[in-house]
């Protein structure tokens, strides 16, 4: 027999029992579980404690103490569970009664949303951030980056729960614009988005080496830094003179003639488009060899050398003799050395020359430091 009253005043109770019903919802949007529960039988108002134990695991086992609302309804957040159907076995108790229950669910593979952008602030490189919309962060994603199709940037195992915004360095790029093809995995489902951005001028120095090699006597070039891997065509045509000072006997007796006698060799060298790799050199026009052949060579001098005569009537004689020989020495190894660089606006090219006649792209140039801007 039950006396009915108020549940907040005193009343004969003889009945404790209540009955409660549940069901446990997974939804796609969020990619959580919920369990519900329903009071079919019972006060409202006293305290209900539900423990719930998924798939007989003990690690899965908690107790929540629940208060239902006026429509005698209430409801647990559940873990992430993974995909695939699962059972909770469940356990009602109040002060004066305890009951048992179960209900099954199931965790599809849902749908998961992600957004991507890219940071262009550092002073170094671009960062591409990647964040979950919608989904399980607790799941292991995979990030995989690539630029003109190919891979430049990739991360495994991924939480989003842990580190909610993922960044992936990218490589150095030339500045202007870009794409990205961003593909993300949770090893069931794959998301794959574009992203643009304007990549600014991050390097803009280029630097390179002139000089004539000691064991080759080849003039040669390197590139010591080329951030953004630019091409570049290079035409060398040297022309090396040399210059002899000589005398020879003149038409008058006893006087001689300073003469100056010159030789001029030419080389060629060319090298089509190509990326140097950097800190390699490349040889040019062979100039020790075409100086040396002009300083191998020589003019003969000539002297009158005079001496009295024993023959006719007698009186001083002159006659033409050698004086040794002069030799031809170097006046000039002037290089005509065309750098055709590819374009690439605010790129300025450093020039460390040690040849002594360069005339670079037009503009001759003295040992040591040269600098230009790119056009």
């Amino acid at each position: 027999m039950i006396l009915l009253a108020s549940c907040n005043e005193p009343m004969e109770i003889k009945d404790w029992s209540f009955e409660i019903s549940a069901q446990a919802v997974f939804n796609e949007q969020d990619m959580k579980s919920t369990l519900y529960l329903k009071l079919d039988k019972g006060c409202p108002e006293q305290a209900y404690k539900v423990t719930y134990t998924i798939d007989d695991d003990p690690s899965t086992s908690a107790t929540e103490q629940i208060k239902f609302d006026d429509a005698f309804k209430a409801s647990i957040k559940l873990p992430d569970m993974e995909v695939g159907d699962h059972q909770i076995t469940l356990r009602y108790t109040t002060e004066n009664f305890q009951s048992q229950g179960h209900c099954d669910f199931k965790v599809t593979v849902g749908e998961f949303k992600i957004h991507a952008e890219v940071n262009t602030g550092s002073t170094t490189s671009s960062a591409l951030l990647v964040s979950l919309v919608q989904g399980r962060s607790t799941e292991r994603y995979s990030v995989k980056v690539r630029i003109e199709d190919k891979v430049v940037a990739q991360q495994e195992n991924i939480n989003f729960e842990k580190t909610p915004i993922v960044s992936l360095a990218l490589p150095l790029l030339r500045p202007g614009e870009h794409k990205t093809e961003v593909t993300v995995s949770d090893g069931r489902a794959t998301k794959e988005m574009e992203v643009k951005f304007t990549e600014p001028l991050r390097q803009p120095n280029l630097d390179m080496s002139i000089e004539r090699s000691t064991s080759t006597g080849r003039t040669r070039f390197k590139i010591t830094s080329n951030p953004h891997n630019l091409s570049v065509s290079v035409y060398d045509s040297l022309v090396v003179k040399g210059r002899c000072d000589y005398h020879v006997c003149s038409y008058i007796e006893d006087h001689t003639e300073n003469k100056t006698a010159y030789k001029e060799m030419c080389d060629i060298a060319e090298i089509d488009r190509f990326v140097p790799v950097v800190g390699t050199w490349y040889n040019l026009t062979d100039t020790q060899t075409k100086e040396d052949i002009i300083t191998s060579q020589f003019m003969e001098n000539s002297k009158w050398s005079g001496s009295w005569s024993n023959t006719g009537d007698g009186g001083f004689e002159y006659i033409k003799v050698s004086d040794g020989y002069s030799y031809f020495k170097i006046e000039s190894s002037t290089h005509h050395l065309q750098v055709d660089f590819e374009k690439l606006d605010g790129i300025t090219v450093n020039v460390t020359n040690s040849e002594r006649d360069v005339i670079l792209n037009k503009v001759p140039i003295n040992k040591g430091k040269y600098s230009y801007k790119l056009k």
